[in-house]
């Protein structure tokens, strides 16, 4: 799962606020609360998702665009502030979520331009390859994906890379790479949303191959999450017809 915003950097700022005299402190907390009422809107307008990858979802627009003036609002009244880098990967984030991918990868090259420390730069190259990957420029997408596992060997996103470069070797007709590739993933540390996506994938690439009995295994998996009977839809799935 991409990375949450520093929280170990959040405590470190209230503890500080807390020891600091009243005058540094207020000053301290300027910037920081520029910086929280961005992540709040940020927050809001994602529904506590924690990241948003296909077009046909409706972006709240409106918090999305207020997350990035207060974003832009620290970076400019706070230039040497130390949530400026936060503050320009946050805005990447929500132009990400706004659909705007070419602001979006301008935005997370600025931010490995400007800070080639931060702890952000694997999700910047993890993002930059989910706008291409959904543009369907699978090729581009393979570049970033390449460099996040050979730069950031020990990154949280390795999994989740994994998945989404499956996910383009089935869209370029390579399923055996994507079968192979989806089980070199560890799907312990997956939310519920993610471990279906991989099984979903997984039914998918069998299917392309195809091997159908393992196909219909994963379908079979997808039809017992089912929480409602309208939500049963994983066996009526186009594909479940020709493996049953």
């Amino acid at each position: 799962m991409p990375h949450t915003f520093r929280p170990a950097r959040l405590r470190g700022a209230v503890a500080a606020l807390l020891a600091a005299s009243t005058l540094i402190g207020l000053g301290s907390c300027a910037y920081y609360n520029t910086f929280y009422i961005a992540r709040k809107y940020y927050d809001r307008a994602i529904g506590g998702l924690p990241y948003r990858v296909d077009r046909d979802q409706s972006p709240d627009l409106g918090n999305l665009n207020k997350s990035i003036d207060y974003s832009k609002k620290l970076m400019a009244n706070y230039p040497k502030s130390k949530w400026v880098d936060d503050a320009i990967y946050l805005t990447g984030r929500s132009l990400y979520a706004k659909g705007e991918d070419d602001k979006a990868r301008k935005t997370f090259t600025e931010l490995a331009d400007k800070f080639p420390n931060s702890p952000y730069l694997d999700d910047a190259l993890y993002y930059t390859a989910e706008t291409y990957r959904r543009g369907h420029k699978w090729d581009a997408a393979e570049v970033y994906y390449d460099s996040l596992r050979r730069t950031f060997p020990k990154s949280p996103l390795l999994d989740q890379t994994t998945m989404r470069d499956a996910q383009v070797q089935l869209a370029s007709l390579l399923p055996r790479n994507a079968v192979a590739l989806l089980r070199s993933v560890r799907t312990e540390k997956f939310n519920k949303f993610e471990l279906y996506e991989w099984h979903h994938t997984l039914a998918d690439a069998y299917f392309a191959i195809p091997s159908y009995d393992s196909a219909l295994v994963e379908y079979q998996w997808m039809a017992a999450q089912a929480k409602t009977p309208d939500s049963n839809r994983a066996l009526d799935h186009p594909n479940v017809g020709v493996v049953v």
